[in-house]
């Protein structure tokens, strides 16, 4: 089963680098799939914890290589509901089919 994780990534945009944190999707091998198209908003349910809980996520995704936007997969998908199996969601957004 594949997975996401946050990554940052590195866009140029008018001839200024921005930098974002992502949702970034990876197949059952590890590599990368493809990105979210925007940068995620920061915000968890229910209590302090859970938004510890992502912000600890974050501080993952700038550990990790620098993803550059106009390398990345060209499949950029739109954010999935948390909680949802990659598998299941690339079958909602039709990706799951063979080329």
């Amino acid at each position: 089963m594949g997975h996401w994780n946050y990554r940052v990534v590195r866009k140029v945009v008018d001839d200024e680098v921005i930098f974002g944190i992502h949702e970034s999707y990876y197949d059952n091998d590890g590599n990368l799939e493809g990105i979210t198209e925007n940068p995620i908003s920061i915000y968890a349910e229910e209590n302090l914890e859970n938004l510890a809980k992502e912000m600890g996520y974050i501080v993952q995704a700038l550990e990790a290589d620098v993803i550059k936007y106009e390398e990345a997969p060209m499949m950029i998908v739109p954010p999935i509901e948390e909680g949802v199996p990659w598998e299941e969601a690339k079958k909602e957004l039709g990706l799951d089919k063979d080329d």
